[in-house]
């Protein structure tokens, strides 16, 4: 990382590459244009921080936007962050993400505190070098597609623009993989997933040990289902069964 802490006019082409091929391995680096990209590893710097240490605070001005290269954040809404150390679900993000844009972009202040929850190495870029080379053009591209995707659905069709760009302003986008958990327990989630593109699945525990038809209906094909589900249940699991039912939930 080393040509990372030179100063943006003492890197050679060859630097601009090597940073370049390093920042590949950023999702939210890859979604930018090729010439994009090279304009950015020309003007980002390397920054590491420890656990507990405020990366940005809410209510001061957005002077830069931030890479997490490796690592793990979260975001809250107290000014010191404590919160999301205390916090059993807290907002986080990982390796590949990227925050601090939307603040940069616009000229406002900081709408919510970020704070690493581990070491975290930061690729960063500061306002000067954000205007002069552009950027700012890209991201808004992106202020745009949130835009317009919570503009198609009807669940805001009565919402006027200036909400809904505050609504674009204040979400982030994130891609996640297959079989990746994005909500363990949907009643104690403070937030809100809308599904751009793929599919998830919804699973349901449903509590059966009060439900007479499920005891019968054990009772009648304990001889089909087997061990599999008495070594589930156990001895007493028709009494103190559960069930998973799921749901898979499309692109909204």
């Amino acid at each position: 990382m080393a040509v990372a802490l030179q100063r943006p006019e003492d890197r050679s082409e060859r630097d601009i590459r090597l940073i370049r091929s390093m920042m590949l391995g950023v999702l939210s680096f890859r979604r930018y244009s090729t010439q994009m990209q090279h304009m950015l590893a020309r003007v980002v710097y390397y920054r590491r921080f420890g656990r507990g240490r405020v990366i940005v605070r809410r209510g001061h001005w957005g002077d830069s936007f931030y890479f997490v290269f490796s690592g793990v954040i979260a975001i809250t809404q107290d000014e010191d962050g404590s919160s999301a150390l205390l916090d059993p679900e807290p907002i986080l993000l990982h390796k590949g993400a990227s925050f601090g844009e939307v603040a940069l972009l616009k000229g406002l202040r900081r709408n919510a505190t970020v704070i690493c929850m581990e070491e975290t190495e930061l690729l960063v870029v500061d306002r000067e070098e954000f205007f002069q080379n552009k950027l700012d053009q890209e991201l808004q591209k992106e202020l745009q597609y949130r835009f317009q995707f919570f503009r198609s659905l009807d669940l805001f069709s009565s919402w006027c623009d200036q909400t809904l760009e505050t609504l674009a302003d204040h979400c982030k986008t994130e891609e996640c993989h297959h079989s990746q958990v994005l909500v363990t327990d949907t009643h104690e989630s403070r937030n809100i997933i809308f599904v751009t593109k793929g599919r998830c699945e919804v699973l349901r525990l449903v509590d059966l040990s009060q439900c007479p038809s499920f005891h019968k209906w054990i009772r009648q094909h304990r001889p089909l289902l087997g061990r599999s589900l008495l070594d589930y249940t156990g001895e007493k699991g028709v009494a103190m069964g559960s069930w998973r039912r799921s749901q898979r939930h499309p692109q909204s």
